[in-house]
């Protein structure tokens, strides 16, 4: 099965075989529609370009023309899934189906892949970072959500007179020293070791919320600009493919129960 996961900034997708994910491979969302690339990289990978494909998104709009674009150039239209079922995710939260998603598939996959009664949090870095809870009895319990690096980066340059626009790949590309000798150096800190320190700061509280400590909680990082963040979340353990991996799971779930209704 391909999964394709369609996000604000990068349509993801990954060959599975079973629940491995064997590979993957990003495209931006404005260019959704040329799949040239997409399929000499499934080519590339040794599979069949018209196989059975699951698409999920938090983005309508590009997931209705990235639909349009697939069935075009494969022949194949992907099937859309839903909202994981109450069985395969307790989401414990106010308003369960306002949670975006792709934090619900990351919560699936964590909870598939945890130790058994361990507490999980969800560090998933990307367009936004999000900060979530799996606890102990396997229920997404919410969490944080604070702007990712380009987000950060456009609002300083949007919202004042002479900031400069940083690209995100600029802020996490290496690590920026801490003293900024320039004002493009400035913000690359600002950025990235303000998200670090809030990452660790939410990571700290919510153990204490939820009166758990290292022993018994363990913390998985996913997300484009995840890589960066592991090495300054003690602890943390890269996790590339876990939205793709809890979309896997939700389509099996709903291939067995029934399907989502088409986009």
């Amino acid at each position: 099965m391909l999964a394709i996961d369609v996000g604000n900034t990068r349509v993801k997708i990954g060959l599975f075989a079973g629940n491995d994910c064997r590979g993957s491979y990003a495209i931006p969302v404005d260019a959704c529609g040329d799949l040239g690339p997409v399929r000499r990289w499934i080519w590339e990978a040794g599979a069949d370009v018209d196989q059975p494909a699951a698409v999920s998104d938090v983005n309508p709009l590009v997931t209705r023309d990235l639909v349009r674009a697939w069935r075009d150039e494969f022949g194949v239209t992907p099937r859309p899934v839903g909202r994981p079922r109450r069985w395969l995710l307790d989401v414990d939260v106010e308003k369960p189906d306002r949670v975006g998603p792709d934090r619900l598939f990351n919560a699936v996959a964590a909870k598939a892949i945890r130790p058994a009664g361990v507490t999980t949090l969800i560090v998933d870095a990307g367009t936004a970072i999000t900060v979530d809870v799996v606890d102990a009895a396997g229920a997404f319990r919410g969490g944080a959500i604070l702007p990712g690096f380009g987000l950060s980066a456009k609002a300083l340059n949007a919202y004042t007179a002479s900031l400069p626009a940083v690209p995100s790949a600029d802020v996490a590309s290496d690590t920026p020293t801490a003293i900024g000798r320039d004002t493009t150096a400035a913000i690359r800190s600002g950025l990235f070791w303000g998200a670090v320190g809030a990452v660790n700061e939410l990571i700290a509280r919510q153990r204490s919320e939820l009166g758990v400590s290292d022993v018994d909680s363990e913390i998985v990082v996913t997300g484009g600009a995840g890589p960066r963040l592991v090495p300054y979340v003690a602890g943390a353990r890269a996790e590339p493919y876990l939205a793709l991996t809890g979309l896997v799971l939700t389509a099996a779930d709903e291939a067995e129960h029934g399907e989502a209704a088409d986009l």
